[in-house]
Formats: structure tokens, C-alpha cells, sequence
């Protein structure tokens, strides 16, 4: 929000006079830490500001909701979707909005466990799930994502992270399955669907696996990702065919559900109309 805040005064749509003669420019340390304050205390400027990106941005007015980062709300972190497509495409189907905890994609920000492309967009749609579901059985099983890319970085490979997984959830608890790795990445599966399920049943659709206009139509302005622009249809494509959703409306499908073991959600989704037989 203080990135927005900035933006917005350089570009002429708050001046001093709403930020309490702040002059809010790129690179001043000081600023920053007064409008920090500022927005703690709900203090002037700060009392819009500390509404988070979208609303101050509505509150402002003066289209200055061109300037909002974000993905369903959640204001987008410091990776550019533009510069690494799957890490984009994460943060556009992400179940919370723009996280980088919900699909931090390591192929392409760190090269690991093996180099991906960044910049193109095919394969993006089956990464982009691998990541999602990986973490998302991370957290189930209240693990450390910065611990698994230190794993990852040991054992070089995945399927050895998600195996170590597996045999440390079994000594915890017992239970057979969490043996078979396969069996861990059918958890993070089930997870990401039933989060995502339960946005459905609020009214969320195609639509709201969104990116802010600018990454998808002003081309990225520096090197190595120059002239680059989000695909944000193409990949969403890509992604829904690999996730078994409904390619239209980026909706689960009952046969994926079912093949889940989540036939129970896939009628409770029936009921409301969300989904077909």
C-alpha cells in the first residue's frame, strides 16, 4: 500500500495537501517510515491507506484503482508476474488472493530443483498445480516452506522431499498411506480443490483468477524480461485443463471431485447450482 501511495502522488492523484505535506517519492527512507507511522495510527493519509490497496484506492477515487496490485484483494508481492509466468499464475488462482506462500514457484525464481524458463508460457498450467498442491500438503502437515527448500536444495529432487514427508508423518501418526509419497501429493491435491470449492460456493468463477491490467497489457520494462506481458487467458487455460476444472468457468468438475474421494462437495456444490451431474 505504500508502494500505491507513492505511485499515486507521482502521478499527480494525491498531492501534500492529502498526505500531510509528505512529498511520497521512490527512495525516500525517511518518508517511508513516517507514512508507516502514519498508517499504524490511522493518522491522515494513513486512515485510507491502512484499509489495504483496493479501498483506498476507491476511497481516493480518481481511477486510482488502476494502481491497486492485487489478486482477489490480496495486494501481490515483490515478483513481477510478467517476469515468471507460473509464479504469476499462482497468484492469480491462488485460493487467498495474491500469496507467494500459496505457490512460491522455486523452478523459476531460484532455478531449483531444476532451471525452468520464466518467461514462457508452456507447461506453466502443470507447474503452477505441482507447487500449489506441494505446498498445500506442506501446510496441512504444519510444515516449514523455507525448511522444504532447504530439503528440496539437499536432496536435489521433489519426489525425495515429498517421500522424507511422508515417513516423518508416518512415525507422527501411524498412519499407512503417508508412506507412499503419491499419497502426499494426493493431500495437497484434495486440499487445493476443497479451498477452492469452497470459493465456488461464494460466487467465485474464471473471473476472479485475476491480474491486475497492467501486467497484462504493459509490456515489462527492463532486461531479461523486456516486452514481456502476462498471457493471463492462455495460461488460465493451460491451468484449468491440468486441474480437471471446467475450462469456462474455473470450476471443479464433478469427475474431478469424485476421483478425489470429494463426491460429498461435488453435491453440495450440485445443490447450489455450481455444478452439473
Amino acid at each position: 500500500v505504500c508502494a500505491e501511495a507513492m505511485e499515486l502522488y507521482e502521478k499527480g492523484l494525491i498531492t501534500e495537501k492529502e498526505t500531510g505535506g509528505l512529498g511520497l517519492r521512490w527512495g525516500d527512507g525517511d518518508t517511508m517510515v513516517e507514512l508507516v507511522r502514519k498508517i499504524a495510527l490511522r493518522e491522515g493519509i494513513g486512515d485510507v491507506l491502512a484499509d489495504g490497496t483496493v479501498r483506498a484506492a476507491y476511497a481516493i477515487g480518481r481511477r486510482a484503482e488502476r494502481f491497486a496490485m492485487h489478486s482477489k484483494r490480496l495486494e501481490l508481492p515483490a515478483y513481477d508476474p510478467r517476469a515468471a509466468k507460473a509464479h504469476g499464475l499462482s497468484y492469480a488462482t491462488s485460493n487467498i488472493g495474491g500469496s507467494h506462500m500459496i505457490g512460491w514457484n522455486k523452478y523459476e525464481i531460484l532455478s531449483m530443483p531444476e532451471k525452468v524458463d520464466p518467461l514462457t508460457v508452456e507447461g506453466k498450467g502443470l507447474l503452477t498445480k505441482r507447487v500449489q498442491d506441494q505446498t498445500a500438503a506442506y501446510e496441512a502437515a504444519g510444515w516449514c516452506a523455507f525448511a522444504e527448500l532447504v530439503q528440496t536444495a539437499a536432496y536435489g529432487d521433489i519426489e525425495k522431499t515429498m517421500e522424507w514427508i511422508g515417513r516423518a508423518l508416518y512415525a507422527a501418526t501411524g498412519i499407512e498411506e503417508f508412506k507412499d509419497p503419491k499419497y502426499i501429493w494426493l493431500v495437497g491435491e484434495r486440499v487445493y480443490n476443497i479451498e477452492r470449492a469452497f470459493n465456488v460456493r461464494e460466487d467465485f468463477t474464471r473471473g476472479d483468477d485475476w491480474l491486475p491490467e497492467r501486467m497484462q497489457k504493459t509490456p515489462f520494462p527492463r532486461t531479461p524480461a523486456k516486452g514481456q506481458v502476462f498471457e493471463l487467458d492462455r495460461l488460465l487455460d493451460d491451468y484449468y485443463t491440468e486441474r480437471g476444472w471446467d475450462v469456462k468457468t474455473g470450476v471443479p468438475t464433478r469427475e474431478k471431485l469424485e476421483a478425489l474421494g470429494l463426491g460429498s462437495v461435488a453435491d453440495e456444490l450440485e445443490k447450489l447450482g455450481k455444478i452439473s451431474s
